[in-house]
């Protein structure tokens, strides 16, 4: 078998001007141009390091190797390498046979993570092979070349290593949790990866956290009644039960008790009083059962005054400026402490509204909030260290209701990947009423999984018999990604929806409570609409590539093109080449060009050119000096197509890029909430009341109370002074009134309506932030008070309800004397 080598440039990147990466030799079969094993063969080359030229060897035991790491290239001081294959000797002594691959995982070595929803764990995956270069993943489907894993949460997984050969390998491994202070968070876990850290503030919102001195490793029988533990820490300052004999005749002994302590393992578990210690033991007077292993102990004596602190981060909406808030708590005997938040978290949010209803999309920052947690123990002469939770929670401006699913928790509220369990949306009605021309929007989660991806609303016109009307079309508009905040009040800009009929623009996405503006006009046959929140997923982004030379007997620069994906060589080609490849977006994603031969050209030159969506965002052309690299990097979007052209040229002569159709699909399209069937109010808008409030899911409700309303104006505690009257002849009075309260009252009603409705009315009673709709161009709100026991509801026929309450209005200024 005739075999050839080839030299590659892999791992490159940039430290300022400076090129660097990894030179590979790769064996060929020459019969068929295609990989095999080197066996040991020997490539003889010349390496020209900035002007130094060297003539070495390299054998080859599989695929391929490397013969150089380092700088490359530098654009400011001229430095460059140059490498040259000069003969290829087949190897004297066969070597390793590929169908045997030598691959092996030595071992996988993993860091905990050191707190719930730190996500600091790590996993490094050591291996070996005769076939270089080795690539890793955990999951066989994401490959690095990279051997270390971080960022990871606690649990089980499968290392994999792969080979230039082919081979691949995996192992079992289990990324632990340090035995932390924090025992639960009120966040809830619905599997499959989805996770609710949203809660309502006005419920209890509990932090659970069990104090764990020192850690039990074994326990062992004592004398009678007493046990032996063995504990990892010097318990040599513990004081212990002492006896003291009586001097005077006559007198007790006196007997000194020893500390108590708190134990707890499978077998044992309460307060016990030391009666003995060693360095690293307890004797205490606990009834000996079974031996036991695995468990903690909590000392009073050596932590005095031990305390939980809670910090919580925040962004004040007022100020954007970072704020926290500390919280102390102290544990029970046993060292367990529940902390409730709740009262702490009210303070992020406030029943105000700064909406003007002018954008399609607005986000609540007065409604809802986002908070981070840090933790500490400390006790009288420690030094505290704080373990922070990376992941944020959330909290709204709710209440949620007994036996309600999730207690205090909105995970029937929070939007998830992939169609998991459809969101509801933040609305106290089952059918919420539009009314045209009124400002009316609907509240949704903007939550953490929406994030970056191809998010939009749906509208579908019904007609009387909730079917989509005949010749509309849906109301589709884009909810695109601008930048990648996270965090609520992380930037000022707004969070906007564009009707894809008229424009897409791009906006910045906002996770908390947003609200979804409804002002559309109406056909006449339309009494109902349908909104839904989807997004789009598996919409690739297309790179369309093109390399090119001059033609044979031209002088020319031999030159290469590469395409990296997610950090993994997908294309290359030293020959000239075109076609198309898919990669999933957001991976990154980078295009080189590199100089692989020497030209006799005068002047030879290496173009890189790279379009997006028709736009060029990068083009390139340097002298074609052997090893001379051209790269891009960029992050893929969502169904962009790229063209990568690189053209090899004596001269400069141009060559006409190739792009290829974008044949991806539409993509598969997800459910982030629940259709929500709304009811359009088709009464005069003449003689109404148009209220708005909070509701218990933590958004607005709107309703309009048509013509049956009363106004009253209604006086009460005048102060009367009686006059002192000596002329009754000529007086006009025998009392004055010298001041008095008054007040306007609104009694609204509303006829015949459904339970559900009645429903959505009721919680009008628990809100603490009523107005009434004052002025629609501009919109202006004016605050009412309901009045306590002024709600009139009852039941008359078939279901039918009659709705009543009575509020007031700001009070009015009175005269006095």
């Amino acid at each position: 078998m005739s075999l050839y080598a080839q030299l590659s440039y892999v791992g490159t990147f940039f430290t300022g001007t400076t090129l660097n990466g990894r030179v590979i030799v790769s064996i060929f079969d020459a019969s068929t141009g295609l990989p095999t094993n080197g066996n040991n063969c020997v490539v003889a080359y010349t390496q020209n390091i900035n002007g130094a030229v060297s003539n070495l060897t390299s054998a080859v035991p599989g695929l391929a190797t490397e013969i150089y790491s380092g700088a490359l290239s530098d654009s400011s001081t001229g430095f460059f390498t140059n490498f040259t294959i000069t003969s290829v000797t087949p190897g004297s002594a066969p070597g390793p046979d590929p169908a045997a691959d030598d691959l092996t995982i030595i071992n996988v070595i993993t860091t905990p993570e050191s707190a719930i929803g730190a996500d600091d764990g790590q996993v490094v995956i050591n291996a070996t092979s005769s076939f270089p270069a080795i690539q890793y993943s955990l999951d066989n489907v994401t490959w690095q070349a990279g051997n270390t894993f971080t960022g990871l949460h606690s649990g089980g997984g499968t290392a994999y290593v792969k080979d230039t050969n082919g081979g691949l390998k995996s192992v079992t491994y289990n990324v632990g949790l340090i035995g932390n202070i924090l025992q639960s968070d009120p966040s809830v876990d619905l599997g499959n990866g989805n996770l609710s850290r949203w809660n309502a503030a006005f419920n209890n919102i509990w932090f659970k956290y069990q104090r764990k001195d020192f850690e039990i490793t074994s326990i062992i029988q004592g004398a009678a009644n007493t046990i032996i533990i063995a504990v990892n820490a010097d318990m040599t300052n513990v004081t212990v039960r002492t006896f003291i004999t009586a001097i005077i005749p006559g007198q007790p002994d006196i007997t000194s008790p020893g500390d108590f302590v708190y134990i707890k393992t499978a077998l044992y578990s309460g307060v016990y009083e030391v009666l003995g210690v060693t360095a690293g033991t307890l004797n205490l007077n606990c009834p000996y059962t079974a031996d036991d292993t695995v468990g903690f102990v909590n000392i009073n004596s050596l932590r005095p005054y031990y305390k939980i602190l809670t910090l919580i981060s925040y962004v004040d909406p007022l100020t954007g400026k970072l704020t926290t808030i500390t919280g102390t708590n102290r544990p029970d005997s046993s060292g367990y402490c529940k902390v409730d938040l709740s009262s702490l978290l009210q303070s992020l949010v406030m029943p105000k509204d700064k909406s003007n209803y002018t954008l399609v999309n607005y986000r609540d920052m007065q409604l809802s909030a986002s908070y981070q947690i840090q933790y500490a123990e400390t006790w009288n002469g420690n030094t505290i260290q704080w373990t922070v939770i990376s992941r944020p929670y959330y909290v709204l401006y709710a209440a949620r209701q007994i036996q309600q699913l999730g207690g205090g928790n909105m995970q029937e509220f929070v939007p998830y990947l992939l169609g998991f369990q459809p969101a509801k949306w933040l609305t106290d009605f089952v059918n919420p009423v539009y009314n045209p021309g009124f400002p009316f929007d609907l509240g949704f989660i903007f939550s953490e999984y929406m994030v970056g991806l191809a998010n939009y609303y749906d509208i579908v016109l019904l007609d009387i018999n909730k079917n989509k009307l005949a010749g509309q079309s849906d109301g589709i508009g884009f909810l695109l990604n601008e930048d990648t905040g996270f965090l609520l009040n992380q930037d000022g800009s707004k969070f906007i929806i564009a009707d894809q009929g008229l424009v897409n623009i791009p906006i910045v996405e906002h996770v908390g409570l947003n609200r979804l503006l409804i002002n559309f006009s109406i056909p006449a046959q339309c009494w109902y609409f349908s909104v839904q929140l989807k997004y789009k997923s598996g919409l690739p982004s297309i790179i369309n590539y093109s390399y090119t030379e001059n033609a044979p007997g031209v002088h020319f620069a031999d030159g290469g093109i590469q395409i990296w994906d997610n950090g993994n060589l997908a294309y290359y080609a030293e020959i000239s080449a075109s076609g198309s490849l898919s990669v999933p977006a957001s991976h990154p994603i980078k295009f080189i060009a590199v100089s692989t031969g020497p030209s006799t050209a005068g002047t030879p030159l290496l173009t890189m050119t790279v379009t997006k969506n028709g736009t060029t965002v990068f083009a390139q052309t340097v002298p074609c000096v052997q090893g001379t690299v051209i790269e891009y990097d960029a992050i893929a979007d969502i169904n962009a197509t790229y063209v990568h052209t690189v053209t090899a040229t004596d001269g400069g002569s141009s060559v006409t890029p190739v792009n290829t159709a974008d044949t991806s699909t539409a993509g598969t399209v997800y459910n982030l909430t629940k259709p929500l069937i709304c009811r359009i109010d088709q009464n005069t808008p003449d003689r109404s009341v148009y209220l708005r409030w909070i509701g218990l899911t933590g958004s607005w409700n709107y309703y309009r109370f048509v013509y049956n309303q009363q106004v009253g104006l209604e006086v009460s505690d005048p102060v009367i002074i009686k006059n002192y009257i000596t002329d009754w002849a000529n007086t006009d009075t025998i009392e004055d009134v010298i001041m008095k309260s008054a007040g306007l009252k609104m009694n609204v009603y509303a006829e015949n309506v459904s339970i559900d409705d009645i429903k959505g009315l009721q919680s009008v009673k628990y809100s603490p932030k009523v107005q009434m709709l004052t002025s629609q161009s501009p919109v202006k709100w004016q605050t009412i008070v309901v009045a306590s026991g002024s709600f009139n509801e009852y039941e008359t026929f078939i279901d039918q309800y009659s709705f009543g309450l009575t509020f007031n209005l700001p009070s009015i200024n009175i005269q006095r004397q």
